[in-house]
């Protein structure tokens, strides 16, 4: 009998002990399940494999630019030295933006401190031409204009004259060059030019208009 009963205790002992075990790990499992985050798993993909949760960045600020002025403080930085310009000093030779100080002559008028002038294009000319006879002289002086007189007398000659002929191509004046040795004569021949000669104006090396003379003669014969 004794020995049963020491066997049944020891039996005893052995379960007292496991049940203390098992709620030792129920208290353990317990205080785990609070601290540890339960993961559900995801679904076994068609690869095989167990697709692990990536965790997400947290998103950082970036600093935004403002327009506010930076101040700069340069009161602790020294200032650069001022150069003070000394009697000694080399004139800087001219820039080529500064005008000439001297008269230049390259192709056209030399100029005092200026720019030089172009040439100009030469002007053209032209063979200075006397009046021209507008109206023919055949009828300033006709045989009707023949002085009685002269035709009584039975006067005759060759008077040369010479006119002046204004830049309107009208005879200023008359003049006998050359007598036909009766003044009647003369003085009728002068006197019907003057009145019906008409000219074109002479002209100058420019082609302007201007004053010139012209020489004629009229020839006095006795009409039959």
């Amino acid at each position: 009998m004794a020995y049963l009963d020491h066997n049944h205790s020891h039996k005893r002992l052995a379960g007292v002990t496991g049940v203390a075990l098992v709620h030792i790990v129920l208290a353990i499992g317990l205080t785990a399940g609070l601290a540890i985050k339960y993961v559900e798993p995801k679904p076994i993909t068609e690869t095989g494999g167990w697709q692990v949760p990536i965790p997400t960045p947290t998103p950082t600020e970036t600093p935004t630019a403002t327009n506010d002025p930076v101040i700069v403080d340069r009161t602790s930085q020294p200032l650069p030295p001022i150069p003070v310009p000394t009697s000694s000093a080399t004139p800087l030779p001219p820039t080529p933006h500064d005008p000439p100080t001297g008269p230049t002559q390259t192709g056209g008028e030399a100029t005092e401190g200026g720019p030089i002038a172009p040439p100009q294009p030469p002007q053209p000319t032209y063979t200075p031409r006397p009046p021209v006879p507008a109206n023919g002289p055949a009828g300033w002086v006709t045989n009707d204009d023949y002085p009685r007189i002269a035709i009584q007398r039975e006067y005759e000659g060759t008077v040369v004259y010479q006119v002046d002929v204004s830049v309107d191509g009208r005879v200023q004046a008359c003049r006998v060059a050359s007598t036909s040795g009766h003044d009647v004569l003369d003085q009728e021949a002068c006197r019907r030019i003057q009145r019906r000669a008409r000219f074109r104006p002479a002209t100058d090396r420019t082609g302007a208009m201007v004053a010139g003379t012209y020489r004629g003669s009229v020839s006095w014969q006795i009409p039959d």
